[in-house]
């Protein structure tokens, strides 16, 4: 069945401009090196020449109409492939009942959406029954939750708070500690036995135990025969080598358990020919605790700051942690203001991970990244509020989406200006810009140790030419220009954005009062 969905990505790539490119990539190039050349002030003939090659990527198409034709083909409509597949085809049952079937309108997102509700909340009920020091409550964060998701109903992102062992800890503070990284401390002396491993003899948690421990207890109640029998769905891991049958060092690294789940029977008689992929994310929630750093509290509710268990060095690799952290994460926060919005502000959402991700053959920003610039957008402007007024009407005009569009694509290449992301709630933390990007200001730190800047990505010699990142660095500034740009006017000034850092690892603070 997966086969029969391959389709997918097929369905969601932009035919027009990543065909273009794929012609014209030479030539692209060289529009955006004469830019680059010009330091920001290209020629008038430059800037034409740039203006006539962005225009033919996507064609002769009216660009609010060129959105709007973008964003009603975000997501997958079940009916043209799911309906072709039917149960009733292996049973004998009346032709003309199975043609009427087929007739009836459904909503398979809903559908889907409510079988894995179902099965995630029996999953928090087995794992609190089993272990109660594991008792937990699963709360749907990310696409699912904001209705934004693109493609099919294949994706979701669970928080498991950790109720009982929230309520025995605090927060506390390490000198490695950079922002939004915090320890987290046993109230009490820790007697239990059940407990002991969990802790350190300074009665700190370790969160690497812990999420272990939960991973192996969430995967043992997936793959048991009564969780099938319950649910209707079969449990696979993604995770484990295939040779080797263990878990993978990237597994091992991530704050989620990465699952995924297939239909042993029907949805609304229909087949759903793909599985489901899921995020379960353990986190704790500090009763009465707020982080003193975080900005716009009006916007949350007193159970939004939780926190997951990563560690600093995944972000911050030159630098050694050797105690265990947690990481402040404010998901269900940012879900709920993008659900909240209106119609228009998930539609440009969703228009920026489609292009982001099939614009052409390069990936560019990840949805969280895409999330946070246009959160900032809404919010630096004063239209949060507005954005979130119910009118009414949540028709989708053209003109508004093309301009929420380029505002927000602006800003995440203001992001890449700056060389970092910061976080919406905590503004001081920040964030890798590109979905490619392993850790802060990697692109950047790789130019540097080659002794380049981005204008010397277009000339690059033979011995640097075999250099993957550095291609890498080149494809993503290129075409991100060019992704913008090709939204634009031909009144509107073609502006390049570029890290003017000469040393990345100088200018790295934790403190943006020099920013």
């Amino acid at each position: 069945m997966e086969a029969i969905f391959n389709m997918q990505a097929s369905l969601l790539q932009l035919t027009k401009p990543s065909s273009f490119i794929a012609r014209y990539r030479r030539d692209i190039s060289a529009c955006v090196r004469n830019c680059v050349d010009q330091k920001f002030s290209a020629a008038q003939e430059c800037k034409q020449k740039v203006h006539e090659t962005v225009k033919n990527i996507i064609g002769d198409c009216d660009k609010m109409a060129y959105v709007l034709d973008t964003y009603h083909g975000c997501r997958h409509e079940y009916r043209d492939v799911t309906l072709k597949k039917r149960v009733a085809l292996e049973q004998d049952v009346d032709k003309e009942l199975i043609e009427d079937s087929t007739t009836k309108p459904t909503n398979m997102f809903d559908e889907i959406q409510a079988k894995i509700e179902y099965a995630i909340q029996v999953l928090a009920k087995a794992i609190s029954k089993y272990d109660h020091w594991f008792a937990c409550k699963a709360i749907l964060v990310g696409s699912a939750r904001e209705d934004t998701k693109i493609g099919c109903c294949d994706e979701f992102d669970y928080n498991f708070v950790l109720t009982k062992l929230s309520s025995i800890c605090k927060v506390c503070h390490s000198p490695e500690s950079p922002p939004g990284y915090v320890q987290l401390k046993s109230l009490t002396p820790v007697y239990d036995e059940n407990l002991k491993d969990l802790f350190d003899q300074n009665r700190i948690l370790n969160t690497r135990i812990v999420k272990f421990k939960f991973e192996t207890l969430a995967k043992q109640i997936l793959s048991s025969a009564h969780f099938c029998d319950l649910t209707d769905f079969e449990f696979t891991d993604p995770s484990l080598d295939e040779e080797l049958n263990v878990p993978t060092r990237n597994a091992l690294a991530k704050l989620n358990a990465h699952i995924k789940l297939t239909f042993t029977k029907p949805v609304n008689e229909q087949y759903v020919p793909h599985s489901v992929s899921i995020d379960l994310v353990p986190a704790l929630h500090i009763n009465n605790w707020w982080p003193d750093d975080a900005r716009r509290k009006e916007f949350c509710q007193t159970k939004d700051c939780l926190i997951v268990f990563t560690q600093p060095q995944t972000k911050y690799p030159w630098i050694g942690w050797t105690e265990p952290h947690g990481f402040i994460s404010f998901a269900r926060a940012e879900s709920r203001l993008i659900h909240d919005c209106r119609r228009v502000v998930k539609a440009a959402y969703m228009v920026l991970k489609r292009m982001s991700k099939y614009f052409c053959r390069y990936q560019f920003f990840s949805s969280y990244v895409i999330k946070t610039a246009l959160l900032w957008y809404l919010d630096e402007k004063n239209l949060l509020d507005y954005y979130r007024i119910p009118d009414g009407c949540n028709e989708v005009k053209g003109d508004e989406l093309l301009c929420l569009v380029q505002n927000v694509l602006r800003q995440l290449l203001c992001f890449a200006a700056q060389d970092y992301v910061p976080d919406f709630f905590m503004p001081q933390r920040h964030q890798p810009v590109w979905l490619d990007e392993n850790y802060l200001m990697q692109y950047h730190m790789r130019l540097y140790q080659h002794g380049l800047t981005y204008k010397d990505i277009f000339s690059l010699s033979k011995e640097q030419s075999h250099d993957e990142v550095l291609h890498d660095i080149k494809s993503t500034f290129t075409y991100s220009h060019v992704m913008y740009w090709s939204l634009l006017s031909d009144n509107d000034d073609l502006k390049l954005f570029v890290p003017s850092t000469i040393n990345p690892l100088r200018e790295i603070s934790y403190d943006d009062s020099d920013k």
